[in-house]
């Protein structure tokens, strides 16, 4: 990965005390972009798509290669949520 933004915590989970995690499907695409997002589990679902979502859109990936050319692929990742102090 060559760029990794950190989600942001929402206020209004924050302030509620509610934490949880979100699973996410996406495309890295061949100049190592995200599309497609989705949100495929969570814990305290809805808490934290926004969040989630708007934090990997802005990921950059280093392309993944076949036969020496940058390719399309699908990538998963689960995103915990924990308050701390």
């Amino acid at each position: 990965m060559l760029r990794m933004v950190e989600p942001e915590y929402p206020r209004r989970a924050w302030v509620r005390d509610i934490d949880g995690w979100i699973d996410l499907e996406f495309t890295v695409t061949e100049i190592g972009q995200t599309r497609a997002i989705e949100v495929t589990g969570a814990k305290s679902r809805g808490w934290f798509d926004r969040a989630a979502i708007e934090a990997v859109e802005q990921w950059q990936f280093r392309p993944e290669l076949k036969n020496g050319q940058p390719i399309e692929h699908r990538a998963k990742v689960r995103l915990q949520f924990t308050r701390e102090e």
